[in-house]
């Protein structure tokens, strides 16, 4: 027997639409009205004939996000459900419910910006940091190579401190919670995010975890060419805010 496998499309928005459980969009119309608005919504289409456990799986991590979005108040991303074997739905063909293999992509007005793996969306909260990181990726900057990293330094000495964080991969809880922590304190600093252990080791040297890293620079004091002191985090996971703010300042009186 040849089981179609459940497909997910997200489609970040903003708005609170104010519900608890996710909406299950049953009229194509509709559907087509939701992939059409300049907001987004999280929509994840299924096959009532894919694999059991992964659909109730995925459904019940997106009802528990929407739970916790919620609650936060401070952001709501809308999510909703499609199940392709709907006779309005599985007229239309559409390429999302076409597709043999499983996968996450963020859209903006009907357009594909970012795929995601559902392997990368394990838990409530690498869920989570992956709606997060797109819904906020201006806050956030991205080295993918030692270069990028020094510029994004250079472009805030004079104005702001930098936190720079190396995660082995997206979706961790410490991806997660450096998010969380950007979101709370962006103006305040710049925040930037590595996955590439070559680019750390290039930057730092040898680490002791292939994990986690954490510096801070102080770049808001340090001129234009100069050299932004800075201080690493002996931790291995991503303190607690209050930590956080206050690690880098006990690291200059030892030193």
């Amino acid at each position: 027997m040849i089981f179609k496998i459940s497909l997910v499309v997200f489609l970040f928005s903003l708005h609170n639409v104010g519900c608890d459980m996710l909406h299950e969009v049953k009229q194509y119309e509709e559907l087509k009205a939701l992939l059409s608005l300049d907001d987004a919504v999280g929509v994840f289409f299924y096959t009532h004939n894919a694999a059991s456990e992964f659909k109730s799986r995925t459904l019940q991590i997106m009802d528990k996000v929407q739970d916790r979005m919620k609650k936060s108040g401070k952001y709501w991303i809308r999510l909703i459900k499609v199940n392709c074997a709907n006779p309005t739905i599985q007229d239309q063909k559409l390429p999302e419910c076409e597709k043999k293999r499983s996968f996450v992509a963020s859209k903006m007005k009907g357009k594909v910006v970012q795929p995601y793996s559902l392997s990368e969306l394990f838990s409530v909260s690498s869920f989570e940091a992956q709606v997060i990181s797109f819904v906020y990726n201006h806050m956030v900057s991205f080295a993918q190579n030692e270069e990028e990293a020094y510029q994004a330094m250079e472009h805030v000495k004079g104005s702001k401190d930098l936190i720079f964080m190396y995660t082995k991969g997206y979706g961790s809880q410490d991806h997660y919670n450096f998010l969380k922590f950007a979101i709370d304190r962006f103006g305040k600093y710049q925040f930037l995010l590595c996955t590439d252990q070559g680019i750390i080791e290039k930057m730092f040297g040898k680490q002791k975890s292939d994990e986690f890293g954490l510096w801070y620079f102080e770049c808001a004091k340090t001129m234009k060419g100069g050299q932004c002191p800075q201080h690493q985090f002996k931790g291995q996971t991503f303190p607690r805010p209050e930590v956080m703010e206050s690690f880098w300042i006990l690291d200059t009186k030892l030193n």
